[in-house]
């Protein structure tokens, strides 16, 4: 009967760089952060945006009036920024969110 030689089992492989163990929670919260900012910005431009889709004029709607006075919706509408391109209109709100200014009702 002839005697084979097992070779010695291969060493583990040693890591080239030392990670800490909190280097992986670390980025999944930053990852789970930055999709969950995504997610806002895209929820926040589909709700602003919707207004221009929909029908009706929020002035219009404050007044409430079946004829408001053009002077009385010029008001409103100045007062309110309806004036202004909806881009801006948007980085208004935006703007004033981010320094805790969540606006006025039109309700």
């Amino acid at each position: 009967m002839a005697v084979t030689q097992l070779a010695a089992p291969p060493a583990p492989p040693t890591p080239a760089t030392k990670k800490s163990p909190t280097a992986a929670p670390l980025a999944l919260v930053l990852r789970k952060v930055g999709t969950l900012l995504i997610t806002l910005f895209f929820a926040s431009l589909i709700v602003f945006f919707s207004r221009f889709v929909l029908p009706g004029d929020p002035a219009r709607f404050l007044l409430r009036g079946r004829s408001p006075k053009p002077e009385a919706l010029a008001e409103i509408t100045k007062q309110f920024g309806l004036d202004k391109p909806p881009i801006e209109q948007y980085f208004t709100w935006i703007g004033g969110i981010l320094h805790g200014d969540w606006g006025r009702s039109l309700t």
